[in-house]
């Protein structure tokens, strides 16, 4: 009897042993799984968390001990984005997880240091009971960039809706312009009258400004070369600024560059520096200085070939934007140039300072920012300096061309039209109108010879002032035409190149800017 129980006592103990090796190795062998999971792993039992991975204290920014014995609702906003209340969310989820075995969702996170992110969570039951196994991915990037695709189609209907407007806007500045112009021209003694049709023709230029802008945006991601003053972008975006931020904030231009001229995109550099004065403006709520500056200096090969993105040695300028406002923590500034990244609430897209350095790296240039958390920040951006002399502005008051012969002008716009012949007719030039492309092409046909050159409108409905010009090159190859829209050249041509013969001059335009175009055309 006493060898029957010291056998039991002796298979006991060994299925004992047996017992805690295996239960040892399976908590070392799934532990290690467990813990090193990107995805953030809960256990939930009654509501309250039991056990986590270390994935998910990373998310939490806490100990893993921080977060066991909390409920998830400590974590969650009173109420989803969608407007459902959390705690009757995470109940109807716990229910059905707990009645069929298995529920999902996507759940919006409060965590510490007021950040938050969406996840995406699936609850698992598995045995008796009501512990929950729960399996969380961080989908925040992807909900903010399906919320910027979202953005990007609104806006490409409001460009399109832009693109059109500005069409016809421009087509009205012709008249107003040229009117006002022709007006101006049989008013020598009045002056009062003369005052009033210049303040005509100012708003008309501003107008004309503006849609110019407009138009620029539209140029389908197209990077437009020409050289620019940034001492006059800085002064326009500065206009811009001071009537739309609060007026605690004084600003201080000091610009020691003397040449402000780069090659590049004016509406892209434009919205760069809109983008990082509205930033600064934001991080300055209870006022402050803002301060741009410039300077010129001379990069060489020695520092360049340290630089991460090893800018060419030559003359730079550098612009200085710097804010007296809550500045940045290291971790922060880190990230500041991270695509959707943002310390901004309300869900903002945070694409900000990535696209400044987006827009700065397609100009070949560099940037680098300061900042320390009370003191405020810093940004400088380099641009290489435009080589040669800085742009010399065309002349508004010079000798206008003395024209004869016969000019074709088309356009399907009326009043276009109408303004148009009388700006050539003042020049000298015998006119024939057509709004109509068929009838004007059939008219160049039989006195092919006679006409000058023709005037023709880009965008009208019949055939378009390309087709156009095809059709006339085919009867009179050596036929000269100014095609006029009120988009830039690059954009009508659309990487086409130039056409021998054919001109090009932009709506709204004044007499002037016809007159030293036509000076080109006939000499």
């Amino acid at each position: 009897m006493n060898e029957i129980v010291l056998m039991l006592s002796v298979m006991v103990f060994f299925i004992s042993v047996v017992f805690i090796v295996r239960t040892r190795y399976c908590r070392q062998k799934y532990g290690l799984i467990f813990d090193s999971s990107k995805d953030l792993l809960l256990i939930i039992q009654d509501g309250v968390i039991v056990d986590c991975n270390m994935s998910a204290a990373n998310l939490f920014a806490v100990y893993c001990g921080d977060i066991i014995g909390r409920s998830i609702l400590e974590f969650s906003p009173e109420k989803q984005p969608d407007g459902y209340r959390s705690v009757q969310f995470l109940e109807e989820i716990r229910d059905k997880c707990l009645s069929t075995g298995t529920a999902e969702a996507e759940w919006f996170l409060d965590l510490p240091q007021g950040r938050g992110t969406f996840v995406h969570i699936v609850f698992l039951r598995r045995g008796i009971g009501k512990k929950i196994y729960g399996i969380v991915r961080d989908i925040d990037y992807e909900k903010r960039l399906e919320s910027q695709i979202k953005q990007s189609q609104k806006l490409e209907v409001v460009g399109l809706l832009a693109g059109s407007v500005a069409h016809d806007f421009n087509n009205k500045l012709v008249s107003i312009l040229g009117n006002a112009e022709l007006l101006l021209k049989k008013m020598e003694g009045d002056s009062d009258s003369r005052k009033y049709a210049e303040l005509i023709m100012d708003g008309a230029y501003q107008a004309r400004d503006l849609t110019k802008k407009i138009t620029r945006f539209l140029r389908k991601d197209r990077f437009l070369s020409e050289k620019v003053n940034l001492h006059e972008l800085i002064d326009l975006s500065v206009d811009f600024l001071e009537k739309n931020i609060d007026k605690k904030i004084s600003i201080v231009k000091s610009f020691a560059a003397s040449n402000a001229m780069v090659i590049g995109d004016s509406t892209l550099l434009q919205s760069l520096l809109l983008n990082l004065e509205m930033n600064a403006a934001e991080a300055m709520p209870n006022g402050g200085v803002l301060t741009f500056s410039t300077t010129n200096l001379e990069l060489d090969s020695s520092f360049c070939k340290y630089e991460p993105f090893y800018p060419e040695p030559g003359m730079y300028i550098e612009i200085s934007v710097a804010d007296t406002g809550i500045g940045m923590s290291q971790k922060v500034m880190n990230r500041a140039f991270q695509p959707f990244y943002t310390t901004k609430s309300g869900g903002s897209a945070g694409l900000g300072l990535s696209a400044v350095n987006s827009v700065v790296k397609d100009h070949k240039g560099f940037v680098k920012i300061y900042s320390e958390e009370g003191l405020g920040t810093v940004v400088n951006l380099f641009f290489q300096v435009a080589p040669g002399t800085p742009v010399v502005r065309e002349e508004k008051n010079h000798d206008m061309v003395k024209g004869s012969g016969a000019v074709m002008v088309v356009d399907d716009d009326l009043m276009v039209l109408e303004t148009t012949s009388d700006q050539l007719r003042s020049l000298g030039f015998e006119v024939h109108a057509f709004s109509s492309a068929s009838e004007a092409l059939d008219f160049y046909r039989k006195i092919q010879g006679e006409v000058v050159f023709s005037v023709i409108d880009v965008n009208m409905s019949e055939i378009n002032g390309l087709e156009a010009v095809a059709i006339i090159k085919k009867i009179k190859p050596d036929s000269r035409i100014l095609l006029n829209s009120g988009f830039s050249e690059e954009f009508v041509l659309d990487g086409k190149g130039k056409i021998e013969g054919v001109y090009f001059i932009q709506k709204p335009f004044v007499l002037n800017s016809l007159s030293v175009v036509i000076k080109k055309i006939i000499s």
